[in-house]
């Protein structure tokens, strides 16, 4: 993401992240260190605009005026940033999931997700030489306003006891309008007392100012908003037609990857693909099942591995060449029309993530797996295809 008027000799594009070492930006906070409505103790909290974005961005998809009030649904997500001296950096907003009318429930997949999504950010961290972390969440109230319900500041409390600059960041796209951004921060006033100590509002600094955001979240608005039902039945291709029904049918038919004992409540063949990743060769059988189409190919391959040596231990090399070449061409032949079928798959995925990639930064968690997944999955069989061509050439050579 470019961060208009910062410009450097040796960089095109800066990042809202990399300009954090130029004097613009630093000029900025010394710029707010100046106002007195702020205390020189506590701390400033400043919302960057990719953080922004993506909180109207997904909030947006759930709830609009171009949306039935009754069909409205809460968002929720985390936040990314860091706190430096007196200025708690708020870097970016990843959506979690999509609730219901009333609330977003937290189920436990999603503290499987926020875990992972931790361990990312704190390995980028490292990488980048950067302290940025987790320091809040955020959720949406379309209608509602800005305040924190019972569960929300158990939420808080959450965050903030860990953390003591936790945020939590409410946006409701009925009180965005010319001269407001439709977001509101709010913190407990004492975690230590918890919930019974009330919550306040905390007053938001803007990097760029408030008047840029509101220029360019109207052209975020309308473009998803333009695009809305293009989102959706793009995630329901990938989702219905490529991982439940193609993947699934190619396993079916050229089962190649080795799958895990079916479980007693019979999960999805999806499912365990997407389980099958932990395989590893060397693991019991009891634990995975070897599909019968790899089954019967690897017998091939062994049973005219010992005609072919018996052949050369016999000198009988003029039919040793010929039935090489038989064999050759009949293994490769059994894996031409799979691998015809990955091929279409993978153009059919990229034909649909052509169009998703410039909504990427909207989906939640969900939406993204489900993406990447499905690319492992049609990988992953392509990887194994390709490891049964390499011992056929190996062996029967």
């Amino acid at each position: 993401m470019k961060l208009f008027g910062i410009k450097n000799k040796n960089k095109k594009n800066i990042t809202f992240d990399d300009s954090l070492e130029y004097q613009e930006f630093m000029n900025f906070l010394k710029d707010i260190e100046k106002k007195e409505s702020f205390k020189q103790d506590g701390k400033n909290f400043v919302l960057f605009w990719k953080a922004y974005k993506r909180i109207v961005g997904y909030g947006i998809r759930y709830a609009s005026d171009k949306i039935k009030r009754k069909n409205w649904r809460e968002v929720y997500g985390i936040l990314v940033g860091s706190s430096e001296n007196n200025f708690v950096l708020i870097k970016d907003a990843i959506p979690m999931i999509a609730g219901q009318r009333a609330g977003v429930e937290y189920e436990d997949k999603q503290y499987v997700d926020m875990a992972e999504i931790d361990y990312k950010i704190y390995e980028k961290a490292l990488k980048d030489k950067k302290n940025d972390f987790i320091i809040g969440w955020w959720h949406t109230h379309p209608g509602f306003g800005f305040f924190f319900s019972p569960i929300d500041s158990l939420t808080q409390l959450g965050y903030q006891t860990n953390n003591p600059d936790a945020i939590g960041l409410i946006f409701d796209h009925v009180e965005k309008n010319k001269q407001s951004l439709g977001i509101s921060g709010l913190r407990l006033k004492n975690a230590k007392r918890g919930i019974p100590s009330g919550y306040e509002t905390v007053e938001l600094l803007f990097n760029p100012e408030k008047k840029i955001l509101l220029e360019r979240i109207d052209k975020v608005i309308e473009k998803i908003l333009k695009n809305q039902s293009t989102i959706e039945k793009r995630l329901t291709h990938i989702k219905e037609k490529i991982r439940n029904k193609d993947i699934a049918k190619l396993q079916e038919l050229y089962g190649i990857i080795p799958l895990p004992q079916t479980s007693p409540d019979f999960p999805p063949l999806w499912k365990q693909l997407e389980e099958s990743y932990t395989w590893e060769a060397d693991e019991s059988e009891k634990k995975y099942i070897i599909p019968d189409f790899r089954k019967s190919i690897e017998e091939k391959i062994a049973k005219y591995e010992k005609i072919l040596k018996k052949l050369k231990n016999n000198g009988n090399f003029e039919l040793y060449e010929k039935k090489k070449q038989n064999f050759t061409r009949e293994i490769l032949t059994l894996l031409e029309k799979p691998k015809n079928i990955c091929i279409m798959m993978l153009k059919d995925l990229s034909n649909k993530m052509k169009f998703l990639n410039s909504f990427w930064d909207y989906l939640d968690t969900e939406e993204r797996l489900l993406c990447n997944n499905v690319f492992n999955q049609i990988s992953r069989y392509t990887e194994n295809v390709n490891e049964i061509e390499l011992n056929a050439f190996s062996k029967i050579s």
